[in-house]
């Protein structure tokens, strides 16, 4: 499976994931999303952090409607703050894998 790269401004992030933009930037200062390392502005934010939460956020608002679940509807009701209570969990192998440099097709 090809990864996906890119970035995103911190309002297109913001709205992807149901926050603002302010919220994305102290994200990124608290280290919860990766910006840009550049210093002008604005700064950009990885698409594969932002897709991660919302992801988050769509299994959760998902769970409600199928389960009626007081925890996840709580989680929504405070979804700023309680995204970086998510953490990122991954197989050693794996991530050692996704370390590895990317092959270029065109290299022969």
């Amino acid at each position: 499976m090809a990864k996906v790269h890119g970035h995103l401004s911190a309002g297109d992030a913001g709205e992807l994931v149901g926050v603002t933009g302010n919220t994305i930037g102290q994200w990124a200062r608290w280290g919860y999303i990766r910006a840009s390392q550049s210093s002008g502005d604005p700064h950009v934010y990885s698409v594969e952090d932002v897709a991660e939460a919302a992801v988050v956020r769509a299994l959760l608002e998902r769970h409600v409607r199928h389960t009626g679940s007081l925890r996840a509807e709580e989680l929504l009701a405070r979804w700023s703050e309680a995204v970086t209570e998510f953490a990122r969990i991954i197989p050693t192998a794996r991530a050692a894998a996704d370390e590895e440099p990317e092959l270029s097709s065109a290299a022969g």
